[in-house]
């Protein structure tokens, strides 16, 4: 049984530690595409057509740094000690991560 435990502390430990530095590294590329999409907006002269997907990357980018957020702290559940969480913010932040998905 103690063998058994100590697998699995181990295991949860390698998948925290992967799943931290895979959230690093693609928040990196990430940072890339902000920045480069930044620079080709400022070369755009205003309503050029290619300013609204620039704006709707950009708006992915949030979304999915918004993402990887949320399962940061997801991932966090039951190492951290408890604590008073307001639902309904938490619910409502939810929502707004899936709010561009459509069924």
């Amino acid at each position: 049984m103690k063998e058994t435990l100590k697998k699995l502390e181990m295991t949860n430990e390698k998948l925290h530690v992967v799943g931290r530095l895979t959230r690093h590294d693609v928040r990196n590329k990430l940072s890339a595409v902000t920045g480069n999409t930044f620079l080709a907006k400022q070369k755009l002269s205003d309503g050029h057509e290619a300013l609204e997907n620039l704006e709707e990357i950009e708006s992915a980018v949030r979304q999915t740094v918004r993402i990887f957020d949320f399962a940061r702290t997801y991932e966090m559940l039951g190492i951290e000690e408890l604590v008073y969480m307001d639902v309904e913010k938490t619910v409502g932040e939810a929502v707004m991560l899936f709010q561009h998905c459509t069924a």
